[in-house]
């Protein structure tokens, strides 16, 4: 198979400065003690090419405005929530609001336009699983044998029949775990196996990326292979070391249990030549896990006498990557086989089993996923609440189908048109509404007794994907947002739980989609002093819900 191509990095930052943000107004109105709602747009938008040019539409649309009277005045003072301003693109991003204020209606802006979760999408990935496999499950992985006897072969030392090693798509799985299961099998007295070792994933079949994966993506770690098979995260991680003067990177730094080649073929170059992203580093991987780095880097790192860099490659072929790691950990330990090492994907019930290991339990999974958005627990912990729910091994896709279902039919959420193709969000192809992802928070409110799921989320401020978000770092919302980012290109998503000032949790979801900032607006990402656009909508947005007050809209 040809070897595709991947830019892996490119260090172009253009220095500049720019002002934005857009101040809240004040504005004084007529009150007659009276809410106003607008009534919903009931056509839902298969079709992205002209959600932009709506998203700015200075319509009453999805918004929903609440009169807030003084008694003794007819005049009331009140406050906008200002709507993103276009973004370096001809009609401006398209934002999608919902919130759920206590003892109020839900509102909300563009509540039916269907728009890419992007990894909120693992909110629905959490509610599903503890709905479906409940708090206590956790994945297996085990070594079985079909020789007749086992036992007695076992303390015998030579096990006559096939040695099966059946993974559960554990995203936890280690190659140090599989050697330990190889030493216990030792240290039982086994020392030969008179047949095959097979390597057995009839849990999952298919791709083991899902559709709509940018290709670009597919050498990173944070878009390595989900399936059955799952060793190391499916990830390399290593070191080069660029010496003093030198032109091109020594061999890669690699252990006894990453069995793939790494060739370096890059020199370095002052930074302002390599600014215009003339001479990216790029990754060329191949199907049989061999990698060739070429391109240029900074200099400045021999000046700074920074030698060591890290590297981090996504395995290409799990099957490859599993049998010679498995190889390696035989010889390891000492155990010895006449056959050769195998797969399958038939079922294995009924076979003797001679070792297994577990994983965490599933809300300590959840965590993990949830608080660093990890795109292979989700897909891991996804396909498991699908088998569990349709009964039967399962891709990429039906897995997101399985979540789908589960959420349907035992959380009563109506998914209006939604198209889901992942369990992770890294889809491009993957639309929802706000009104279903907010229906999904407030069943995971309503239930948090029994799925547990509120104290997962990244804290504003605090903790995970919300350590360094702009629109909540400071005061009053630092420590009072409990929610999950999503984040693909053009997409910048949030969706969770304001605690209020009267200690209500308040479900709410910000979608902004089209979103596409030039380099300089870039540089203001997580720059507290100097919010973009749709970081200021969102904070005076939960700045209103903490306050549990209706945001009214400019407009």
């Amino acid at each position: 198979m040809n070897s595709y191509r991947k830019i892996l990095t490119v260090t172009a930052i253009i220095a500049g400065l720019i002002t934005s943000g857009i101040s809240i107004t004040d504005a004084r109105t007529v009150s007659r003690n009276h809410s106003v709602s607008a009534k919903p747009h009931s056509t839902q938008v298969h079709s992205r090419t002209n959600q932009s040019a709506r998203g700015h539409s200075r319509s009453n649309q999805n918004v929903q405005v609440h009169s807030r009277s003084n008694q003794n005045t007819k005049i009331k003072e009140t406050q906008t929530v200002p709507a993103p301003s276009p973004i370096r693109t001809a009609n401006g991003s398209l934002v999608g609001s919902a919130w759920s204020l206590p003892g109020k209606q839900d509102g909300g802006r563009n509540l039916n336009r269907l728009m890419s979760p992007a990894s909120t999408m693992k909110v629905l990935t959490a509610a599903a699983a503890l709905t479906q496999l409940g708090s206590g499950y956790r994945f297996k992985t085990s070594i079985r044998t079909d020789a007749k006897n086992a036992r007695k072969q076992q303390s015998n030392g030579i096990i006559d029949g096939n040695l099966i090693i059946e993974f559960s798509g554990d995203p936890t799985f280690t190659s140090e775990k599989l050697v330990k299961m190889f030493q216990n099998l030792k240290d039982s007295g086994v020392r030969k196996i008179k047949g095959d070792i097979i390597i057995n994933s009839s849990v999952f079949k298919g791709y083991t990326r899902g559709a709509g994966w940018p290709w670009e993506d597919l050498t990173l770690c944070f878009a390595a292979p989900a399936g059955g098979i799952i060793i190391d995260h499916n990830c390399v991680i290593t070191k080069a070391n660029l010496n003093r003067g030198a032109r091109t990177f020594s061999q890669p730094m690699l252990t006894e249990y990453q069995p793939v080649k790494i060739a370096f073929d890059v020199e370095p170059k002052p930074k302002q030549d390599i600014a215009d992203g003339s001479c990216p580093l790029i990754v060329e991987p191949s199907i049989d896990n061999t990698y060739r780095v070429t391109g240029c880097f900074n200099e400045e790192l021999n000046r700074r006498r920074t030698y060591l860099q890290n590297f981090k490659f996504a395995v290409q072929d799990p099957k490859l990557w599993a049998k010679d790691i498995i190889r390696l950990a035989m010889r390891k330990v000492g155990i010895s086989y006449t056959g050769k090492i195998d797969f399958s994907s038939r079922p294995v019930d009924g076979f003797t089993v001679l070792d297994t290991s577990v994983s965490a339990e599933l809300p300590v999974m959840v965590k993990h996923m949830l608080k660093f958005s990890d795109n292979l627990y989700a897909e891991a912990i996804a396909a498991a609440a699908a088998r569990s729910y349709l009964k039967k091994p399962v891709t990429i896709y039906s897995a997101a189908q399985g979540v789908k279902g589960i959420l349907k039919e035992k959380a009563g959420i109506q998914f209006a048109g939604a198209d889901l193709y992942d369990g992770s969000g890294l889809s491009s192809y993957n639309l929802i509404t706000v009104s279903t992802m907010l229906q999904v928070l407030k069943y995971i409110k309503n239930n948090d007794s029994r799925l547990h799921i509120l104290d997962l989320l990244p804290v504003s401020g605090e903790s995970g994907t919300m350590l360094k978000r702009a629109s909540v770092i400071k005061p009053p919302l630092k420590g009072n947002i409990i929610a999950k980012t999503g984040t693909i290109r053009h997409v910048r998503n949030l969706a969770g739980y304001v605690k209020t000032v009267n200690n209500n949790l308040v479900p709410f979801v910000v979608f902004t989609n089209d979103y596409s900032p030039d380099t300089a607006e870039y540089k203001l990402m997580n720059d507290e002093n100097k919010l973009l656009p749709h970081f200021e909508y969102e904070r005076n947005l939960l700045e209103y819900l903490r306050e549990e007050k209706t945001p009214v809209f400019r407009q």
